[in-house]
């Protein structure tokens, strides 16, 4: 083994991969081999073939080293299907890789709930039928760890949230289980207009409705899951409203009605709730740029050492790029105080001491605010009345705009025009509702640019 992989380091892939076929002719359940022959599969052959030996691989991983080793790899291989039957070996891979701490349980989310789909096609909304979810491993893992970004699956999960409402009192410790599970995934307060009669402050199913107290918790909501959701629902809350108090703000108020009303939706429902911190490969953010077309070289001189992410919600953007780059300096800002401490409560328990998380406007921003080297901004602009004020006024900040825009760095991402209809129905919606209908999240799939 360790000559095979010194050959495939060496770039002898040949030979190396004719040595990983050779040990694994000897012990086709060799650990290392499967590992090293799945993970050079994926990179270089079918992905077919490296998705069957790494399942075998990860299946035989008898430390969590082996399992990290390979899990990633398979993750994103299993993220790119699109299932069309239910496959138990399937089923179980899902459910290993989304108790692995080295994968992004997100990057599965949609996969898992096509799976699950296919795997219970129909629902009897009785407690007979939720028991049987809550004792499901597969669907537990999906609620606890995913967000879910599937269309179907919402609809069955507002089915699944009135079924708890009908049947409480009635259901054992898989309903109980199911209950926890919806109740971390999410209020059904936030799909509702009304919360529906009957459900008082000490019912089984009042987290599905508001935040829970700890007494509420302890007393009626003891189970496999008490743990994580006391502390996604209780304390992480409590750390956010204490760190959302202490944010800085850098900007006045601009009384922009677009921008108050983008501020109003999210500080009520800061968004998204990403359930997992990014794990990118380390690489030098300069070193990125350079490789970027159409750059002044001379002007850029490599400086890639402050960043601003302006509009960064809950905070993925700027702890993505700190865990990629950490010796980056980044200024994280927004409009809504509720989302910047979601941001600032993982980066203080990553310790990321390099992102400062502050409050304010992109059409504030003045010069003097910055500069800086690199200023990101995905999903932003698209809200504002007139976008083209947001992009000036963040060019303003761009250090080396002064120098000429050939060396200046700024990176933004908003809704593309085509993706706009998608959004439309749902924009309509939010206006009837008294939500701005420039706030809508965009519609699965939808493009940037």
């Amino acid at each position: 083994m360790g000559e095979a992989e010194a050959r495939l380091a060496a770039g002898d892939l040949h030979a190396g991969f004719e040595l990983l076929k050779a040990a694994l002719a000897v012990d086709q359940n060799h650990p290392g081999a499967l590992a090293a022959m799945g993970l050079f599969l994926a990179a270089h052959g079918d992905p077919g073939q490296a998705t069957e030996v790494l399942s075998r691989a990860l299946g035989g991983a008898e430390t969590p080293q082996a399992r990290a080793r390979v899990a990633p790899a398979l993750a994103q291989l299993l993220a790119g299907l699109t299932p069309s039957r239910w496959h138990p070996v399937l089923d179980a891979d899902l459910t290993a890789l989304l108790g692995e701490s080295s994968v992004d349980p997100q990057v599965l989310a949609r996969t898992t709930a096509r799976v699950l789909l296919l795997k219970t096609p129909r629902f009897e909304e009785t407690a007979e039928a939720l028991e049987a979810l809550g004792g499901d491993a597969l669907w537990i893992a999906f609620l606890s760890r995913c967000l879910n970004v599937d269309a179907a699956m919402e609809a069955r999960l507002d089915a699944l949230r009135h079924a708890l409402t009908a049947t409480q009192g009635r259901g054992g410790e898989g309903w109980r289980t199911l209950a926890q599970a919806l109740a971390l995934n999410g209020y059904l307060a936030e799909h509702l207009d009304d919360e529906p009669e009957g459900v008082e402050d000490s019912a089984p199913v009042s987290p599905l409705f508001r935040s829970p107290r700890a007494d509420d918790v302890m007393m009626t909501w003891q189970g496999p899951l008490t743990d994580l959701l006391v502390r996604k629902t209780i304390q992480e809350p409590a750390r956010e409203m204490g760190l959302a108090q202490a944010v800085e703000r850098l900007t006045p108020d601009t009384g922009d009605d677009v921008s108050q009303a983008v501020r109003a939706q999210y500080e009520g429902n800061p968004y998204p709730r990403w359930a997992a911190p990014p794990q990118p490969p380390r690489r030098v953010l300069s070193q990125e740029i350079e490789a970027l077309p159409r750059l002044d070289q001379a002007a850029f001189a490599r400086r890639a050492r402050t960043v601003l992410a302006a509009g960064c919600g809950t905070g993925f953007e700027p702890i993505d790029l700190a865990r990629t780059d950490p010796s980056l300096a980044i200024t994280a800002l927004d409009l809504s105080r509720a989302s910047l401490a979601y941001g600032a409560r993982v980066a203080e328990q990553l310790g990321l001491d390099r992102v400062r998380f502050v409050q304010g406007d992109i059409l504030a921003l003045e010069p003097d605010m910055g500069p800086f080297d690199v200023v990101v901004s995905t999903g932003v602009l698209h809200h504002m009345a007139r976008p083209q004020d947001g992009l000036a006024r963040l060019a303003v900040c761009v250090a080396l705009w002064r120098r000429g825009p050939a060396g200046a760095l700024q990176r933004t991402g908003a809704r593309s025009d085509p993706a706009r209809p998608c959004a439309d129905p749902r924009a309509r919606l939010d206006g009837e509702r008294g939500r701005h209908p420039r706030l809508s999240r965009p519609c699965p799939g939808a493009a940037e640019r």
